[in-house]
């Protein structure tokens, strides 16, 4: 159970409740509620990486400071595909 973290989309951070959803539950269903159909998602250590049909992502984070050591390490994500 998942609760106050933050969504990065289009250049934004907006914390947001998971109401008890995993963490990939969560991002996509707040990617979706953004307008972001997912097609793929990548997880590394609490981040989760949704990317967008037709471009973009959004990342679901427990702190906006995660999001600098999610890029440094996110060759080492575990990814999903095909989600839509």
């Amino acid at each position: 159970m998942f609760g106050g973290v933050w969504l990065y989309y289009m250049d934004e951070f907006v914390e947001v409740d998971c109401g008890g959803l995993s963490l990939l539950e969560c991002a996509l269903a707040k990617a979706g509620e953004a307008g972001c159909r997912a097609s793929r998602a990548c997880l590394w250590d609490g981040v989760v990486e949704i990317f967008c049909a037709g471009g973009g992502a959004a990342k679901l984070l427990p702190t906006p400071h995660a999001l600098y050591q999610y890029y440094q390490h996110q060759t080492e994500a575990r990814c999903l595909e095909g989600l839509n």
